[in-house]
């Protein structure tokens, strides 16, 4: 599997995790159903879903990689990554980074370094 991540930020070189260590993301439907007095039928309300959130983990061999993609991700940019999944399925994700990106060392091996990013999906 090869996972390769991008920004838009002038200068900065992409940078290749070893792998997607972590990929959790939820969509909030937005639908709205009104419940009505003394009718059994409720109003339904349909509404756009909004754009995908939740936090990726790209795992690093070098702690060298890890301070890349670290720093790559404190730019004011829109960033890409492209990896396949399990069944060879191809997967790009555009997303700006949203609250605290974090970078840590591997706990059950303490040999490759994590990096944790809170993504919202950013549109085409």
């Amino acid at each position: 599997m090869s996972v390769i991540v991008s920004s838009t930020a002038f200068d900065t070189p992409p940078v290749a995790p070893i792998l997607v260590e972590g990929w959790e993301t939820s969509r909030a439907a937005r639908n709205v159903v009104h419940e009505r007095l003394f009718n059994a039928d409720p109003i339904v309300s349909i509404r756009p879903a909004t754009t995908r959130k939740g936090t990726l983990r790209y795992l690093f061999a070098t702690a060298s990689a890890a301070q890349a993609c670290f720093e790559m991700h404190a730019a004011q940019a829109v960033f890409t990554v492209t990896t396949t999944i399990s069944d060879e399925l191809p997967v790009t994700l555009r997303y700006v980074a949203t609250d605290e990106v974090k970078q840590l060392l591997d706990p059950e091996t303490s040999l490759v370094t994590i990096i944790e990013i809170p993504y919202r999906e950013a549109p085409q």
